[in-house]
Order: C-alpha cells, then structure tokens, then sequence
C-alpha cells in the first residue's frame, strides 16, 4: 500500500479517508462524475470509467471502496443523485458540502497471491465443511443461502423455503457441471439465468456469482486448478446489462479476482488457514450487508469446490 497523492489540505470538519481502492483511486480523478444513489451505509459515484463507493471502514476494504468513518458518513445525509461531485484541493466535495479527504488514505491494492502455503486437496475439502457449517449457523439464509443445505454435503432433501434458493438451484447445478466439463457456452447461459435474481442493488445470486468468480480466479493464480482467467473473464461478460450498474461493476471485478477483503481472505484461508481461522473469516464476511455476505460465502465455497475437482481432473 502506499498514500494517495495530489489531494491535501482537507478542513478539520471533512471526515478523512482511511482507505482507496487501487480501481477506485484511477476513477476518481476522471471528472465529471455524480452521485449515483445514496442510501443508508453508502454513496456511489459515478464516473467516466465507472462506480465508486464511499462505505465505512467496517465493510471492509475493496477494490471500488473508499473507506471512511460510519458516523461521518451517517452525517452526510441525503444527496440527491444526480447531483455533481467534484476533486479538488479539500478531497471529494458533494453539493451539499459533504467532503471527504483523501490525503492519508491508504492505496488498497489486492496482489492475488496468498501468503501462506497451499494446504492439500484434502484440508481444503475440510476447511471447506468447516465455513459451511459456520456460514450455516452464523449467516443469512434469506437470500441463496440455503444453497449450502441443497448442495455440497447439505441435506439435499430439505425442502428449500427461500423463493431466490428454489429458483437459483437449478441454474447453479448447470453451471457447476458447465464449470467442471469447462463448457463455456453452457457457463454463460447458466450465469444469465442466474444474474439479477434476487432483490437489491446487488442481487443474491449476483454476490454468489463473484464468489464462485473470484475462488476460480484465486485458486488458478495459487495453483488449483489450471488457468481459469480468460473462461471466467467470459462468464462475467455474459452478465453485462442483466443487472443493477452497482451489481454489475462488483461482477467485473469478481471475474479479474478482486472483491471486499473479507471475501479474499475467506478464499484464501480456506485454502490455506486452519479452522479457527476459516471460522473468523467467514464470521467478517457475512456481515457484509444485509444478505450480500452470506451470499458471497456461497459462491466462495462452491467456487472452491469447482477449482479442487478441476485441479483433481487435470
């Protein structure tokens, strides 16, 4: 990581960033931009080359984010969208005078790689039960959680109460068969029956999705798997204009391996980690949102499971 330059000299009164996203920081200083919606815990703004999230520091860093204080960002109130955001020497000015500085902010980048070493075939299979049993007990099932019961060492013959879960389950099953014959054509029609499921800025099956595109990534830069890029490059643009714009950017960025850090480092310490650590990292990542964590943890794991059976028929 390394500061953010060219933006100093914020007023006391303007919360300070604690942390920018690599693919936020070259964003943000393509003008103009706008406030693209504003809701309790967030306000995104749109610029030329894409959304931007100002979030509080408990989401979670990530590659869109820039992080700040809750109760900073509680105090900026309604901002109309629409409305224009300007860069300048105070950091990101909003019309209402709301402004945020970015002169200490942190440049969050996510390198790929993990730092420990790769456990074997069969850790991984137990890190694995172990987030979900914990993502079970702990998370949010509203959205396509009960997934985790359906498929995967779950109870197959419970009865799936979630109208998103019933619905997802098939298309998911078709996209995992399609993942592990490495089926592009028939991927792609899964994922687009999949994409926007769900209510929300960011549709259930959507965070599920850039679970499974993510681990695929992660596991083939780490050795799990052979590469993985270009054919889940290619499932995340079969999702392009079926979603929200917010939902969509995060997809993007799930195909090339980046998501919130909490989701990574669930990745990676399955991967990697003993159980006590799978259980922490899947306990930050279902507090991501409402239903959003949970529903990541989902696509985490199954799209781990995919990677250990490529890497087994390899």
């Amino acid at each position: 990581m390394r500061r953010a330059a060219g933006v100093t000299g914020a007023e006391p009164l303007s919360p300070s960033a604690f942390s920018i996203g690599r693919q936020a920081y070259e964003r943000i200083a393509k003008t103009p931009a706008w406030v693209h919606s504003c809701y309790r815990g967030a306000i995104n703004v749109q610029t030329e080359m894409g959304l931007v999230c100002v979030v509080p520091r408990e989401a979670g860093r990530g590659p869109l984010n820039i992080n700040i204080d809750a109760r900073a960002l509680a105090g900026a109130g309604n901002i109309p969208s629409g409305s224009p955001v300007t860069m300048g020497a105070r950091g990101l000015a909003f019309q209402n005078g709301f402004c945020v500085s970015l002169s200490n902010a942190e440049v969050y980048e996510q390198m790929g790689r993990f730092e420990g070493a790769l456990l074997r075939p069969g850790a991984i299979e137990r890190n694995i039960s172990v987030a979900r049993r914990t993502a079970l007990l702990m998370g949010r099932l509203d959205g396509v959680g009960e997934l985790l019961e359906a498929i995967g060492g779950g109870r197959g013959a419970a009865p799936l109460r979630s109208p998103f879960s019933l619905a997802a389950l098939p298309n998911v099953k078709r996209l995992l068969r399609a993942i592990r014959a490495r089926d592009l054509v028939e991927a792609k029609k899964a994922a687009k029956e999949l994409v926007g499921l769900g209510i929300g800025l960011t549709p259930s099956a959507d965070d599920m999705l850039s679970g499974i595109m993510v681990s695929l990534v992660l596991g083939s830069l780490n050795g799990i798997g052979s590469d993985m890029d270009g054919f889940v490059s290619s499932i995340g643009g079969a999702c392009r204009g079926r979603t929200s714009a917010l939902s969509q950017e995060f997809l993007f960025q799930a195909a090339s391996g980046r998501a919130n850090e909490h989701v990574t480092r669930l990745v990676e310490k399955i991967c990697t980690g003993g159980t006590s650590e799978v259980r922490a990292a899947v306990l930050d990542a279902v507090k991501i949102g409402e239903t959003s964590g949970t529903d990541m943890v989902v696509g985490v794991i199954l799209g781990v499971k995919a990677a250990l059976e490529l890497e087994a028929a390899a």
